[in-house]
This record gives C-alpha cells, sequence and structure tokens, in this order.
C-alpha cells in the first residue's frame, strides 16, 4: 500500500486491485470502456485553485480519491469522471454560479409526478457535479454546496425519470460498487471454470465412451 494513502483510499485500492486481476477479460459493464486504469493523480493545490475559481469545498473522501487514487478513469460503469469532465459537464449549465448555488432537493423528485410545471432542470441539480455515466441518459452525481454536500445522487431526470438520494456519500458509493463487482466477478469466473469442466468432461466422454 502507499504510504501516501489514507485508510480509506488503500481499502479501496485492495479492492481494485483484486477487481482488475479477476476481470482480466472487461466482463463487467463499462470494464472495455476504462480498462481498470486510472488517470494521473491530481495535487492538493490543483483542486484548492478549482475550489477558489468555482467558490466550493470538495468532499474530503472525493479529494483524497483525485489526490491519492486517480483523477477519473477505472470506476463505476463507464469511469469515474475526471475533474476536468464534471467542470465541463457543470459549465453547460449556463449558469455562472452553478456548483456554488446551494443544492435544493432533499428527497426524490420525479418528472412525471410534476408535469405540466415549467422547471428549470438545472436548478435543480445545481450544487452537484456528475462523477459517473451509467448509459441512457442516467448518471450519478456528487452535491458539492449546500446541507446535502458530500451525497451520492442518482440523476435520471435527462430520461425523463426522476433523481433520488442514494444515502451513500463517495467512498461508500465507490466502494460499495467495488464489492458488488468483485462479487458479480467472481461469480461469472466461477461459472465458467463450471462449464469449462462440465465440456472438458463431455470431451472425454465422448472420446473414450462412458
Amino acid at each position: 500500500m502507499s504510504q501516501g494513502r489514507s485508510e480509506r483510499m488503500q481499502i479501496l485500492a485492495s479492492k481494485m486491485l483484486i477487481l482488475s486481476q479477476e476481470d482480466e477479460d472487461y466482463q463487467l459493464f463499462g470494464a472495455s470502456h476504462h480498462r481498470y486504469l486510472t488517470k494521473p493523480c491530481l495535487s492538493t493545490e490543483e483542486i484548492q485553485i478549482v475550489e477558489r475559481n468555482y467558490g466550493v469545498h470538495f468532499p474530503v473522501d472525493y479529494v483524497e480519491f483525485l489526490t491519492q487514487m486517480g483523477n477519473g478513469g477505472f470506476g463505476p460503469y463507464y469511469g469515474l469522471y475526471s475533474l476536468q469532465e464534471s467542470l465541463e459537464e457543470a459549465a453547460e449549465s449556463g449558469c455562472r454560479d452553478f456548483l456554488s448555488t446551494p443544492f435544493e432537493l432533499t428527497d426524490r423528485y420525479n418528472r412525471y409526478e410534476q408535469s405540466g410545471k415549467n422547471i428549470n432542470l438545472a436548478s435543480l441539480v445545481a450544487g452537484s457535479i456528475i462523477i459517473a455515466h451509467h448509459g441512457c441518459g442516467y448518471y450519478d452525481r456528487l452535491v458539492v454546496s449546500g446541507p446535502q454536500a458530500g451525497e451520492v445522487w442518482h440523476d435520471a431526470l435527462g430520461s425523463q425519470e426522476e433523481i433520488i438520494p442514494l444515502q451513500l456519500h463517495f467512498f461508500e458509493w465507490y466502494d460499495k460498487w467495488l464489492t458488488e463487482s468483485i462479487e458479480k466477478i467472481e461469480k461469472l469466473n466461477s461459472e465458467r471454470r463450471s462449464r469449462g469442466a462440465f465440456n472438458f468432461k463431455k470431451i472425454l466422454h465422448n472420446w473414450f465412451g462412458g
């Protein structure tokens, strides 16, 4: 383990190593995109410059990841967004104070339940950044401003659906994905080995008879 890593990041590093070794064929969804590679870490100074420019303070566990593990890449679904990618997505809102505006939601919000109302979707997610893309307009967001700062929310507003709190902070969100992914890959590998053993026995049977 790296001596410069926090205890939380050491936990993630151990699981990241296991997952990358178990999934050599990139069976997990999105793995062929990030290929279990992280981008170079950011320095604390680089992050502080961004925080000053945008008037925010990023969650501690998120900063730990960016500075100790990598600036995006290896991560949930199509991979963790780099900070630059997250900022570029936020800039598309057209709101100058998008990140420093307090995140206003406290519970799930469903677009169907608000039909007929003229809702500015960008204002609903102000104070957050996209950190992962599931595909098909589904995203996970990290809240960076307001009382909910540090929370991860699942955002399907772009698919005419809802945005909901996952009841997880960044470390918990990433760790949960790693744990579930390792379990899934181990199960897939076990099934592959079982099929291989069965096929081998079948070949022997065909060659030599019962």
